[in-house]
């Protein structure tokens, strides 16, 4: 999987996951995608 796919991949499934959740009133703060050698904050870059 290149790393195009799997940024592609992990906006997707926090969307999935944002809207699911918020039929039962849960808001999503934050996804966290933890690497090799860094943490990115999809809220940090305003993705949410």
């Amino acid at each position: 999987m290149t790393t195009r796919s799997r940024k592609d991949a992990d906006r997707r499934i926090t969307r999935r996951l944002k809207d699911a959740l918020s039929l039962l009133g849960i808001r999503v703060l934050d996804h966290l995608v933890v690497g090799d050698r860094d943490i990115v904050s999809f809220a940090e870059r305003e993705l949410l």
